[in-house]
């Protein structure tokens, strides 16, 4: 069992700040991501505002961040996570296919996915350039993202 101060779960923007903090802070630091790291930023290539002394695409900022991380000693383990479990003294557990990981931090920034507005007229409005931001939905279950202008 690989043991950590924090577990950071998500490696997209607020994973890979969180990530980056803790080890700033002296923290040893294992970051999770199954797929790509960093998440939705990914997709815009003109970032802003922009952070300071930042990349000013999202793709960039985010291999940046990765990289710095790394320089760090932050770990990144690229699995999906399975489970997360709290023992009674505290420490958490985080399993994944293969392996057990324990630290007495856990930080979840799982993040967020694209997906249709699901409302008459959104299939017009994405052909006119406008997108869904965010993937909330109401107390009834209906999305309630809100769109923008690309």
């Amino acid at each position: 069992m690989e043991n950590y101060d924090v577990i950071v779960i998500g490696q997209g923007y607020a994973g890979l700040t969180a990530a980056g903090l803790a080890v700033d802070r002296g923290l040893r630091t294992a970051t999770f991501e199954a797929r790509c790291m960093g998440g939705l930023i990914l997709n815009i290539n003109e970032l802003n505002p922009v952070p300071e002394g930042a990349s000013h695409s999202g793709s960039e900022l985010s291999s940046d961040l990765l990289m710095s991380n790394m320089d760090k000693g932050v770990v990144s383990v690229s699995e999906e996570v399975s489970g997360v479990e709290r023992r009674e003294d505290g420490l958490w557990l985080v399993k994944t296919q293969g392996e057990i990981y324990a630290a007495p931090n856990v930080i979840v920034a799982s993040g967020a996915r694209l997906r249709k507005l699901g409302i008459p007229g959104s299939r017009s409005a994405c052909a006119l350039g406008i997108r869904q931001q965010g993937n909330d939905r109401d107390a009834r279950g209906h999305p309630t993202g809100t769109c923008r202008a690309t």
